[in-house]
């Protein structure tokens, strides 16, 4: 039963940040998923969904993950720098050393934002929480704790929903 209230409550999560997102686009003027249409009365943030346009608006996005989803955010830093501004990896970690994320940074974007979380009863807090703090400890001229790396740790925070809801909600306030 709690790991379907996990999945389920992980579900809710995802729908809740698509609509603070989406909400969020619409008095922002920032881009809603279908990018191609995005239109306010004052400008147009996407003129297309062409890469070089995506790449121009990457400021109006943000991509977060719990877990595996973290993973994902990781890998979408790696892969997709050009795409995204605002990263919020939550109790998952990588196996990238920081200096290739470091060369990843020199190569394709050189402004970003990251705000990691983690808990300390978490079983993926070790190794999140190196991976984290690694960054700026081995390449501080371009992860700079408190600039444009936060990374938050909850006393006693474990792996389960209520973690997931704090660290969205503390992320999504200091992203947008």
């Amino acid at each position: 039963m709690k790991r379907r209230q996990m999945i389920f409550g992980i579900g809710v999560v995802a729908i809740l940040v698509a609509l603070f997102t989406w909400s969020f686009s619409r008095g922002r003027q920032s881009t809603p998923t279908s990018q191609s249409q995005s239109t306010t009365s004052s400008q147009t943030v996407t003129a297309s969904t062409s890469p070089a346009d995506l790449i121009v608006s990457r400021q109006f996005r943000a991509f977060s993950g719990f877990l595996m989803g973290s993973v994902n955010t990781w890998r979408t830093f790696e892969n997709a720098l050009d795409y995204f501004y605002y990263f919020n990896p939550m109790s998952g970690n990588v196996g990238t050393p920081a200096k290739e994320f470091a060369n990843i940074v020199k190569e394709k974007q050189k402004d970003f934002f990251i705000y990691a979380a983690s808990g300390t009863d978490d079983f993926a807090y070790t190794a999140f929480k190196e991976q984290v703090l690694s960054l700026a400890r081995r390449v501080p001229s371009i992860f700079k704790m408190e600039e444009n790396v936060i990374f938050r740790l909850r006393q006693g925070g474990r792996h389960d929903y209520q973690a997931v809801c704090d660290y969205t909600y503390n992320a999504l306030v200091n992203i947008f």
